[in-house]
C-alpha cells in the first residue's frame, strides 16, 4: 500500500527543465525545492509559466541563502539592526506572491526609516528600548502623513519580528507604538465665483440639452444641409 501511495504521489510532480524547479501536475503550478546549509524548502512559485517561475526561484533562492547565513550570526548573538532590515528586505524580495511595485514600497519605507533615526542601521538590535521606539514615533508622526506612518511603524516591527524569531531578542519593542487614524482629504469644491469663468462657464452658456445632442450650440452646423446616417 505504502508504494503504490508513493508512486501515485511521484506522478503527481515533475521535474521542470531547470535545477530546483519542479511541476504540480494537476494545477500546472510550479515549485521551487531546494536544499539551503541542510534544510529543505519547497514553496510555490504562483505561477504556471516556466519563464516566470525560473525568475522567482532565482530570487527565491538568493534571499534564503542571504537569510541562512545572516541566521548563522544571529545564533551567535550578534545581529544589528541593519542586519534584521536586510533579513526582512530579502524575504520580501523572495516573496512571490507580491508585485515589484509591493516590493518598491517596502524598500521605500525602510529608506524612510533609517533616514528619520540617524544610527539605527548600525545599533545592537538588543539594546534598542521600548522607549527608544516610542520617541522616534512621536517625532516621525509629524513628519510624514497618516499612511506613511502607519506603513513605516509596520516594517520596524516586522525587523524586530525577525530578531524575535531568531532569538536575539525576547521582545518586540517596537509593539506598543499605536497606528494613526488615516483621516481621508477633505473634497474642495469650485468656489461660486469659479463658476464665472473658464470652462465652467463656458459650459453653462452653450452646453444644450440632452435632447439637442448635448453639444457645445456653436458647433452646430448652420447650413440647413441634410446629415446622412454615415456622417454620424
Amino acid at each position: 500500500m505504502k508504494g503504490s501511495s508513493k508512486a501515485k504521489s511521484d506522478r503527481l510532480w515533475s521535474k521542470a527543465v531547470f535545477t530546483n524547479l519542479v511541476r504540480y501536475e494537476p494545477s500546472g503550478t510550479y515549485y521551487a525545492c531546494l536544499r539551503v546549509h541542510g534544510k529543505l524548502i519547497k514553496r510555490s512559485l504562483k505561477t504556471q509559466v516556466l519563464s516566470v517561475a525560473k525568475l522567482r526561484l532565482n530570487d527565491l533562492e538568493k534571499s534564503e541563502r542571504q537569510s541562512a547565513e545572516r541566521n548563522a550570526d544571529a545564533k551567535q548573538g550578534k545581529m544589528s539592526f541593519g542586519e534584521a532590515a536586510r533579513t526582512l528586505q530579502a524575504r520580501i524580495d523572495g516573496d512571490p506572491s507580491l508585485k515589484p511595485r509591493s516590493r518598491s514600497y517596502y524598500d521605500q519605507r525602510l529608506t524612510a526609516l533609517f533616514k528619520s533615526w540617524p544610527g539605527l542601521r548600525v545599533r545592537d538590535v538588543r539594546t534598542i528600548t521600548q522607549s527608544d521606539c516610542l520617541s522616534w514615533a512621536a517625532r516621525f508622526a509629524t513628519e510624514t502623513c497618516s499612511t506613511a506612518y502607519n506603513n513605516t511603524v509596520g516594517v520596524l516591527r516586522r525587523a524586530f519580528d525577525v530578531a524575535v524569531e531568531l532569538g536575539v531578542r525576547y521582545e518586540n519593542p517596537a509593539a506598543t507604538i499605536k497606528r494613526v487614524t488615516v483621516r481621508p482629504k477633505t473634497l474642495q469644491l469650485p468656489t461660486a465665483s469659479q463658476f464665472d469663468r473658464g470652462w465652467y462657464r463656458l459650459y453653462i452658456d452653450t452646453v444644450q440639452q440632452a435632447h439637442l445632442g448635448a453639444d457645445l450650440d456653436f458647433l452646430v452646423g448652420k447650413s440647413s444641409a441634410e446629415v446622412t446616417r454615415e456622417s454620424h
